[in-house]
């Protein structure tokens, strides 16, 4: 387990937690709102500038379970990681809000 703790293995697992929040928040918006996961990735997030600001923002969540898990365990360079990953969110959402 303290192989992953490089800066490497941050950005990747931070990359993977941003990928899977958004396709989680995709999948339960879809069923919540009788559509598709296509339907939301098309008319909710490329479509929709005022949505996309959210959908970046909720997508991250994942992130920051990740960055706290890793953080209790001490995994400080996985957090470096992480955390890069997070603040590439946040310029991402500065830029499109």
């Amino acid at each position: 387990m303290a192989r992953l703790n490089t800066f490497v293995a941050g950005v990747l697992i931070g990359l993977v937690g941003f990928v899977l929040g958004f396709i989680l928040l995709g999948l339960i918006w879809a069923q919540v709102e009788n559509s598709t996961f296509s339907f939301f990735f098309y008319e909710g997030f490329i479509k929709a500038p005022m949505y996309k600001v959210k959908i970046l923002s909720a997508s991250s969540i994942l992130d920051v379970i990740l960055f706290y898990i890793a953080f209790q365990r001490g995994f400080i360079e996985l957090c470096k990681g992480i955390m890069a990953v997070l603040l590439l969110t946040l310029v991402a959402i500065m830029v499109f809000y």
